[in-house]
C-alpha cells in the first residue's frame, strides 16, 4: 500500500510513522487497500485551534472516505481511522453476504 502524507507543515518522523502503523492495520480489514492519502490541516474559523484529519483509502473496488476533527492531531487520525475501519468491516460483510 502507498502511503501519502499531506499537510500545510512539516509532518515530523514520529507523526509520519504513526501514521503508517494505523494505515497498516487497516490491511487486517481489507488486503486490496492500494493507496491511503491522509490530508492533516489545521481547523478553520472559530475552530482554529482543532486539527482536521481526513483519509482517503482507494481499494480495488471502491474508495473509502473518512475524517475527524479534535483539538490533538493524535486523537483525530486514530477517530478517522477508527471510521475507516467501520467501513471496510461493513464493506466486507456486505461482500461476504453475497456470496
Amino acid at each position: 500500500m502507498k502511503i501519502i502524507i499531506h499537510a500545510p507543515w512539516e509532518v515530523n518522523t514520529l507523526m509520519q510513522e504513526l501514521i503508517e502503523q494505523k494505515m497498516e492495520k487497516l490491511l487486517k480489514y481489507e488486503s486490496h487497500i492500494q493507496k491511503a492519502d491522509v490530508y492533516l490541516k489545521n481547523g478553520e474559523g472559530e475552530s482554529i485551534a482543532d486539527k482536521n484529519v481526513e483519509i482517503r483509502l482507494k481499494t480495488n473496488y471502491n474508495e473509502i472516505f473518512a475524517q475527524d476533527t479534535a483539538a490533538e492531531l493524535e486523537v483525530a487520525l486514530a477517530e478517522a481511522v477508527a471510521k475507516a475501519k467501520r467501513q471496510l468491516i461493513k464493506r466486507k460483510q456486505k461482500l461476504q453476504a453475497h456470496h
